[in-house]
């Protein structure tokens, strides 16, 4: 028996690009692509999920935004009895969110306020102060020094049917002398038991097509008086497949 795959797209444009490399490649007979999750699920019994850990949507989105998308879709896709076979395998098989105190040589500094001689400008500073703290950015691209080791923050299991509510907090402790700003944050896949892959920071900050998450703390914090802790707490509502984060100076 060949390998026949079906592809869920949702999106019209790409699943007109994608259809158009399938003819180019003769692969009519082995790919097919589907725009519902309906669609999708009649094609099963299937013995191999896999997702794009890579992916990213036009915006800039956190990633644990398409980790949780993908546990969703294959968990609503997972109710029609059948649809996948007994012993079917998911990769990744897991995902980690994790996360490190970090210290930036100029990265902060567009989030301090706004001076300028003889205008008044505490209405803006104000409505800036108010914009999220979590944003999206190619970390290489921003010099910064870690002040503390790696924490994982919170594992994501895809053997399970779905995401459950669960709430943890973590101590990451700072190690190093400096400048607390933010913490960075990324997740890493486990792809089978001896096959990872990380979107954490390059350790040489070479250039790197991958984006992580910064969450900015309020002010700048010295660690010179170590120790010094960032107290993160993380919680996940798994009916709605979202995350909620939070750090603090503790």
């Amino acid at each position: 028996m060949g390998l026949k795959v079906v592809k869920h797209e949702a999106r019209s444009f790409y699943r007109e690009i994608q259809a158009k490399q399938i003819e180019t490649n003769k692969l009519q007979n082995e790919f097919t692509i589907s725009s519902t999750q309906a669609g999708l699920a009649s094609g099963g019994p299937y013995n191999l999920i896999l997702s794009d850990v890579y992916y990213f949507d036009l915006q800039r989105v956190v990633e644990w935004s398409s980790v949780l998308r993908f546990w969703s879709e294959k968990s609503e896709i997972g109710e029609t009895p059948g649809v996948f076979s007994e012993d079917v395998i998911c990769i990744p098989s897991t995902a980690t969110l994790r996360g490190k105190a970090v210290e930036f040589t100029n990265f902060h500094k567009q989030f301090a306020e706004v001076s300028v001689p003889h205008i008044d400008l505490t209405t803006f500073n104000s409505a800036m102060s108010s914009v999220s703290p979590l944003t999206v950015h190619p970390l290489w691209m921003y010099p910064f020094t870690p002040l503390s080791e790696t924490v994982d923050i919170l594992q994501f299991d895809f053997s399970k049917s779905s995401a459950t509510d669960e709430y943890v907090r973590k101590d990451i402790e700072c190690t190093k002398e400096g400048t607390l700003h933010a913490v960075a944050l990324w997740v890493d896949y486990a792809l089978g038991p001896n096959h990872h892959i990380s979107t954490a920071p390059e350790p040489d900050d070479s250039p790197s097509w991958k984006r992580q998450a910064v969450w900015m703390l309020p002010y700048p914090y010295s660690t010179i008086s170590l120790p010094t802790s960032v107290d993160a707490s993380c919680r996940l509502d798994g009916y709605d497949s979202k995350i909620e984060l939070d750090f603090e100076i503790s």
